[in-house]
């Protein structure tokens, strides 16, 4: 077994003060925790009594995707995820598309891609 070792004046007055530190912490959590956390200061509810995050939904329930044949709900710029994204894929200008580029998004890609 190892022998203790001496400490210098310094190092006792450092672990005095920290165990002083430690007492006292203690007491105060422990104080803080019998009384009871007081919610009222805060200013923004918490996450769950939120609820959703983002924009609220239209009270319409969402216009269907402007791509023909698809029942999908829009999700951005009239239409729904799958054509979005392919449209950003292609790089399309998905604010001024025409008939044709709708027409080229309602095509399904696995018909050519798996012949």
């Amino acid at each position: 077994m190892a022998r203790p070792r001496k400490l210098d004046a310094f190092q006792s007055a450092i672990q005095s003060i920290g165990a002083q530190l430690g007492q006292a912490l203690g007491e105060a959590f422990t104080q803080a925790f019998t009384q009871g956390i007081d919610r009222g200061h805060l200013s923004t509810p918490s996450s769950a009594a939120k609820g959703r995050r983002g924009r609220p939904p239209s009270a319409t329930g969402g216009a269907g995707c402007k791509v023909p044949s698809c029942p999908r709900k829009s999700v951005a710029k009239g239409m729904c995820q799958n054509h979005y994204a392919k449209a950003r894929r292609l790089k399309m200008k998905i604010d001024s598309l025409g008939a044709a580029q709708l027409k080229e998004l309602a095509q399904d890609g696995r018909v050519t891609r798996f012949k």
